[in-house]
């Protein structure tokens, strides 16, 4: 995509925008209270945090990793595959990854386990990553658990769709 590529607004779009930026504040460093059009999501903010220490919570991360699934830069010379993550926070050994909704429910667990390919190339000592999408509207969440000893699986099961892109590209 072209650099300066800017998606196009809409009102859908605002909305689920404001309210990511809204949870990132609120479940950022600062922990800032969220407004009051949101404060029907207070429940899952609080849900997610739990007791885990600002430090170990991560919010609206860009992830990378080479193609021989180490991390690095999401901007560096070697990156191969990128994810933004809503949230990620890690306790001991494992981490638990969010992706805030804001539309219907879509069922799409790649995306899920890319997300937790790029935390295990970041963070060597998480061993299993529970990674869920948080469907804001319908007050619901679906979740999938991936095991670091499991990924060469997942990659196996999703690798020709990467070819599939990599032919088109």
């Amino acid at each position: 995509l072209a650099k300066n590529f800017k998606e196009p607004g809409g009102q859908q779009l605002d909305w689920g925008n404001h309210v990511h930026d809204q949870m990132a504040a609120r479940c950022g460093e600062k922990r800032v209270a969220l407004p009051v059009d949101l404060q029907m999501y207070e429940p899952w903010a609080a849900k997610v945090l739990g007791d885990t220490p600002p430090e170990n919570v991560f919010v609206e991360q860009g992830l990378a990793m080479t193609a021989d699934f180490t991390s690095t830069g999401n901007f560096d010379n070697d990156v191969w595959l990128r994810v933004k993550c809503d949230l990620y926070k890690t306790v001991g050994d494992v981490a638990l990854a969010v992706d805030w909704k804001t539309g219907k429910i879509i069922e799409d667990s790649v995306q899920l386990a890319l997300t937790a390919a790029c935390i295990f190339a970041k963070h060597d000592e998480v061993k299993a990553v529970r990674s869920t999408y948080v469907w804001l509207k319908e007050d619901a969440e679906s979740s999938e658990t991936f095991f670091r000893e499991d990924m060469p699986i997942v990659w196996r099961n999703i690798w020709h769709r990467i070819e599939a892109m990599e032919t088109a590209f």
